[in-house]
């Protein structure tokens, strides 16, 4: 299930599983019958670049199902209309790294010391890699796409 205006509630569960604040945000959690397994939170949104973060973090692999991945490029490429989207992920979270390459975002390079006692590596998608990757279903089908998966 795909749980959307609620970014008052996910976001601090995903600051809380990332120890860190994040800022002004939009978030979008996915669930289970067990509740809540994962979010995203959209951050560090700038509109003059349409380019946004995205803080991804969850407590079990369940929540990225093929729906649920399509959903979290959905949001931002077409209901927030941006170009860029960056994550920026622990070098010592091997998960986080992998999931980060299986979903087809590049990397672009590492910030030294940026979580303070490792160093961040940064990966991004862009609009038009994300419309060529296997998460795209095509420019007629994603209103339908977007309004089926949000309720």
């Amino acid at each position: 299930m795909i749980i959307m205006g609620q970014d008052q509630t996910i976001a601090p569960w995903v600051e809380g599983l990332l120890g860190e604040k994040l800022g002004p945000s939009v978030a979008v959690g996915f669930a289970t019958q067990q509740g809540l397994q994962g979010a995203v939170v959209y951050h560090s949104y700038r509109e003059q670049y349409k380019s946004v973060e995205a803080s991804i973090a969850s407590i079990s692999p369940r929540w990225a199902t093929k729906e649920a991945i399509r959903f979290m490029f959905w949001l931002p490429f077409v209901n927030m209309g941006v170009e860029r989207i960056q994550t920026a992920v622990r070098k010592k979270n091997r998960h986080a790294v992998t999931f980060n390459r299986r979903l087809g975002l590049v990397y672009e390079g590492k910030g030294r010391k940026a979580f303070g006692d490792d160093d961040a590596l940064v990966y991004s998608i862009l609009k038009e890699e994300w419309k060529a990757s296997k998460w795209f279903i095509g420019d007629d089908n994603e209103q339908e796409f977007g309004q089926r998966a949000s309720g």
